[in-house]
């Protein structure tokens, strides 16, 4: 369930619009305003989503030649915002957690991205080339399509829309679960055969502790589903063109 969104208390609201990406997530969105808020009557657009859209038109599947696999690591944001920080994702639990990742996972290359460039993260990029040797800090000026055509496995810190936009790599995913705000039970359902979720500070020790070729194994078996997009973010039908032809309506309309 979606938390509250300012955009729905602004008196504005009436000459406002918020993207949906397919038909399926208007339907999901609908009920989930009506159910917070009590309002019939809200402005939805239907756009395709932009950043999948590129990835799906420059992302190419490469195989990795190395002998060591490669991990691209999605970082949690370091910052104050309250809605991040519940659970394992409390600041120091999700640093810790991550100290013992780095620490123990030792026969593969780890490409390390933080996210925007802010001065908490610019200090931890600097601690993280002080003290661990086989984490590379992965700039936000590489296009994500190239990262992600590097990595072997791909690791997510919170369930966030970087976990949406891996997805279309077809590579094993682990994400780190966020208990707030929660999943739909239709779209859990889909994103765990493809997902691996870990959401106690438990869980994810063990599976440090154990993160070998077996494991890699079990996680190979989930990367072929991609029904998630197909049913939320049409994924068959995400063209450049549509996405220009559906602002142009709007535009036309409005």
């Amino acid at each position: 369930n979606n938390p509250r969104v300012s955009f729905y208390d602004l008196k504005t609201n009436k000459l406002s619009y918020y993207q949906s990406f397919s038909e399926e997530i208007k339907k999901e969105m609908k009920k989930l305003i009506y159910k917070n808020y009590k309002k019939k009557e809200f402005n939805l657009i239907n756009i395709p989503h932009i950043s999948l859209t590129e990835l799906k038109n420059k992302y190419k599947f490469k195989k990795i030649t190395n002998q060591k696999k490669n991990i691209l690591y999605f970082a949690s944001p370091l910052n104050s915002q309250v809605d991040s920080k519940f659970g394992i994702h409390n600041e120091f639990k999700i640093l810790n957690l991550r100290k013992i990742f780095f620490s123990k996972i030792k026969d593969f290359n780890i490409n390390l991205r933080l996210g925007y460039s802010s001065k908490i993260n610019d200090m931890y990029a600097e601690y993280v080339k002080n003290n661990f040797k086989n984490i590379n800090i992965v700039s936000n000026e590489i296009p994500l399509y190239k990262a992600l055509e590097n990595a072997d496995i791909i690791v997510c810190e919170s369930n966030s829309t970087t976990i949406i936009e891996s997805l279309i790599t077809k590579k094993p995913i682990i994400c780190f679960q966020k208990t707030y705000p929660n999943f739909t039970k239709q779209s859990l359902r889909h994103l765990e055969k493809r997902i691996l979720f870990l959401n106690t500070t438990k869980q994810i020790i063990s599976f440090i502790n154990n993160f070998d070729s077996m494991h890699l194994k079990q996680l190979n078996k989930k990367n072929i589903n991609n029904n998630f997009l197909e049913k939320f973010y049409n994924y068959k039908n995400l063209k450049n063109s549509i996405f220009i032809k559906n602002i142009k309506k709007f535009l036309v309309k409005n």
